[in-house]
């Protein structure tokens, strides 16, 4: 990575800078389900809302003893958090960092049928496909709109890797498919995936440019590199 771009772990003070970011990339054209999770929330609330749970996984990260870690990208160009992920390398502690977050209140307006199937089918898929035994898990990595095709998510990733590879341990993730060939391309492969039609949570007249769109999640396992490919 050249000097312009810094990784670092983050710091409670960046929390609400990388709110920030999130919203950004969650509310373009990239994610419609979110959109559509949302749209009936103010961005205010969508804020804090974003913010609660950064400061949950903080939280939760830093009392892990070093079994979750949060880490960020600058660019010291403009002094700004353009990339930013989360590494949980013991399942216990990934479980504990979900059900806490998932304590956070919804915000009022939230499509909660729509919210609560998608994370009741992903729960069940990532039952049957997670590694058994030991793994390391990418729980979150998001790279600000005006900096992907940077190779930054590549740089965040290999976080996890370059640690998995040194202790033969494979990892694993789910994302968008937006996100799969960067994965791909470090090793990553799918095995398992849902999809959930949005027609039937269409409401309004400007809902036409969701009108077909169904969202996908994949689950993707990367096994670790044998020293000799390292």
């Amino acid at each position: 990575m050249s000097d312009r771009f810094q990784i670092s772990e983050v710091e409670e003070s960046d929390l609400e800078e990388i709110a920030l970011m999130i919203q950004t990339s969650s509310t373009s054209s990239l994610s419609p389900r979110i959109v559509l999770e949302f749209r009936n929330v103010p961005r205010s609330t969508f804020l804090a809302y974003n913010l609660a749970g950064l400061r949950s996984e903080f939280n939760g990260c830093a009392s892990s003893n070093g079994l979750a870690e949060m880490y960020k990208i600058v660019d010291s160009q403009i002094d700004k958090i353009v990339g930013f992920a989360v590494w949980g390398w013991d399942e216990s502690t990934v479980d504990r960092l979900f059900s806490e977050k998932a304590k956070v209140p919804l915000p009022e307006g939230t499509n909660t049928v729509l919210r609560h199937r998608f994370i009741n089918e992903l729960s069940e898929m990532e039952k049957s496909i997670r590694p058994k035994g030991r793994y390391f898990e990418l729980l979150e990595l998001i790279t600000a709109p005006t900096h992907r095709r940077l190779g930054l998510g590549r740089q965040l990733i290999n976080i996890g890797l370059s640690r998995a590879d040194a202790e033969s341990v494979p990892c694993y993730l789910s994302g968008s498919p937006m996100g799969v060939p960067v994965y791909a391309k470090c090793g990553f492969r799918e095995v398992g995936r849902i999809s959930i039609g949005l027609d039937e949570y269409l409401e309004e007249e400007g809902d036409e440019e969701f009108k077909g769109v169904v969202h996908v999640h994949v689950g993707m396992v990367r096994e670790p590199a044998k020293m000799g490919d390292v």
